[in-house]
């Protein structure tokens, strides 16, 4: 892919690109938390067309929804409220602290995620997955 692509993030399409072939094609419900702008659940969406998408984020201005998406203005400092169960958990930049790629996933592992990895990396960017038993 061109460098330079999404915003200005090298080979972020690439990145997103190795994410949608990850997600499982019988995915019915995606959380988004810290969606910003909704691109990334956009693109999902866009992949799995029989899901639907709960996008959250705490600014109102960074929320636009479709009819597949439901949109909750959330602090992702407070606990998360109950949605309910998803298909899959997706983010983009929404977490902040630049830590090495194994920290952050004994993260997942602590929280009860098998089968973690880095799926791609360059750079700072990671794609991090697992799945729950």
């Amino acid at each position: 892919d061109t460098p330079f692509v999404g915003f200005g993030i090298p080979h972020r399409t690439t990145g997103e690109a190795v994410l949608l072939e990850d997600i499982p094609a019988d995915t019915r419900r995606v959380l988004d938390p810290g969606s910003g702008d909704g691109r990334l659940l956009a693109l999902v969406l866009l992949a799995r067309p029989d899901a639907r998408g709960v996008a959250l984020d705490f600014s109102p201005p960074m929320l636009d929804g479709s009819a597949r998406v439901e949109i909750v203005a959330h602090d992702l400092d407070l606990p998360l409220p109950d949605f309910g169960r998803f298909d899959a958990v997706v983010s983009s930049f929404a977490v902040h602290k630049l830590l090495d790629v194994e920290t952050q996933l004994a993260w997942l592992r602590a929280i009860g995620f098998a089968d973690v990895d880095c799926h791609w990396k360059w750079r700072e960017l990671a794609l991090l997955a697992g799945r729950k038993p």
